[in-house]
C-alpha cells in the first residue's frame, strides 16, 4: 500500500524517535540493516515446503523447530509462540492462508532470524477461520529494531496477492529464495 517514499520517511522517523529515546548515537542505518532483510535471512535450511500437520499447534511447532536448530532461539521460545495463540487467539494470522507466529525477545530469542513452512493441507487456528492457514513464517527478535526490515519484506509479500500465489507455488526451497531475491529487488 505504501509507496517507496513514504517507507523512507516512516523508517527516517522510527529511527528519529528510537535515537531520541534510547541514545545519544545513531542507530545502524537502514542499508545496513539490509542484512536483516527477508531475502537474507530466509534461507534454504530455514524452510520445510512439504510440512504435515493435524492441529495449528503442530504446524506452530514444526516451523519453530527450524528456529531452535538453526540456533536463533531456545526451545521454550517455542513453547511460548504457542502459549500466545492459546491465550491471546488467532491474532497471527496476518492475511488469508498464513500465519506469522512469534514471542517476546525474553521467551529465548538469540537471534533475527525466520523460519517458513508450507503445508501440504491447512489447519484452523479456531472455528472462524474461512481459511485454513497453509503458510507459516515463524520468526524471532532481539531487541525493538533489528526485524523491522523482514517485517516489511514479509508485508510486501502478504499485501501482493500474485505473489503469495507464486510464493506458494515454488517447488524448491531454492526456487523460494530465486522469488525472494527477485521480488524484493
Amino acid at each position: 500500500i505504501l509507496t517507496e517514499a513514504e517507507i523512507k520517511i516512516i523508517e527516517g522517523q522510527i529511527r528519529y524517535f528510537y535515537n531520541k529515546k534510547f541514545t545519544a548515537n545513531k542507530i545502524v542505518s537502514l542499508p545496513t540493516m539490509k542484512q536483516c532483510g527477508l531475502d537474507m535471512l530466509l534461507t534454504e535450511e530455514m524452510m520445510d515446503l512439504n510440512a504435515t500437520a493435524d492441529t495449528w499447534e503442530s504446524a506452530v511447532r514444526q516451523a519453530g523447530k527450524l528456529l531452535v536448530q538453526a540456533g536463533a532461539v531456545e526451545a521454550r521460545y517455542v513453547d511460548k509462540m504457542v502459549h500466545c495463540v492459546k491465550e491471546l487467539g488467532p491474532y497471527i494470522i496476518v492475511c488469508p492462508g498464513v500465519a506469522l507466529p512469534h514471542a517476546r525477545v525474553s521467551d529465548g530469542a538469540k537471534r533475527v532470524a525466520v523460519s517458513y513452512i508450507r503445508l501440504n493441507h491447512g489447519v484452523l487456528f479456531d472455528m472462524d477461520n474461512i481459511k485454513p492457514i497453509c503458510m507459516i513464517f515463524a520468526f524471532s527478535a532481539i531487541n525493538e529494531k533489528d526485524h523491522l526490515h523482514m517485517l516489511t519484506d514479509l508485508w510486501k509479500i502478504f499485501m501482493d496477492k500474485a505473489a503469495l500465489k507464486r510464493l506458494y507455488r515454488c517447488r524448491t526451497s531454492k526456487d523460494v529464495c530465486n522469488f525472494m531475491h527477485k521480488f524484493l529487488a
